[in-house]
């Protein structure tokens, strides 16, 4: 089996449901091409994230391909159709595979991550304490009103906290005010999402946050 994977993009969704699968598939032993977008007859399957795809012209260059979207999304019409049209969907949790099952059942949960070299991460008593967070900023908005931020507020009044937040800032904008901790007792260091940037943050971080 040849499977083609291809991104226009390069945000965290692209790096770790496309460009990190191709490499997984490949260190497994399948035969997977990263961004070919032109010679879809050499392939048997074609993944495309759910908002960046080439859905007909796959099949229009190959009527056998089965196409694939990762990490499909609800928030447009034209993305809700191709969700519906493709032959399967990778999504990265069982709720979002609950939340495409009324328009695709053939759903597989495929654990996003990109892939980072190994760093050891050497854990020390030190001031300030630093939480880290990589995501979006939905996500991290979503914190308020949860108790996570008003227990990182409760840690801040006890000793010195520091949040670095790694997200994309310059393609969504900063979080929006009032958010995030007060920032009087933890300030937040707003990071421009790479791996780089991930990799740093993961190697620094003494505490990562999940908010969910």
């Amino acid at each position: 089996m040849r499977i083609v994977l291809d991104t226009r993009s390069d945000s965290a969704g692209a790096q770790a449901s496309i460009v990190g699968l191709a490499h997984r598939l490949r260190e497994a032993g399948v035969d997977a091409t990263l961004s070919d977008w032109e010679r879809y007859e050499r392939y048997d399957v074609a993944i495309f994230l759910g908002y960046d795809h080439e859905l007909e012209r796959a099949r229009a260059a190959n009527p056998a391909i089965r196409v694939g979207l990762s990490d499909p999304k609800q928030s447009r019409p034209e993305w809700i159709r191709a969700a519906r049209e493709a032959d399967f969907l990778l999504v990265s949790s069982v709720e979002q595979r609950e939340a495409f099952l009324r328009l695709n059942r053939n759903i597989h949960v495929l654990y996003m991550f990109p892939v980072l070299p190994a760093r050891e991460r050497v854990h020390a008593e030190r001031e300030p304490l630093v939480l880290g967070y990589h995501g979006n900023r939905v996500h991290l908005e979503a914190m308020r009103g949860t108790g996570v931020s008003e227990a990182i507020e409760e840690l801040g009044r006890r000793r010195r906290v520091e949040l670095v937040a790694v997200y994309d800032v310059a393609g969504k904008g900063r979080v929006t005010e009032g958010a995030l901790p007060d920032p009087a007792l933890v300030p937040t260091r707003h990071v421009q999402w790479s791996e780089a940037a991930l990799a740093e943050m993961l190697a620094a971080a003494d505490v990562g946050l999940v908010p969910n």
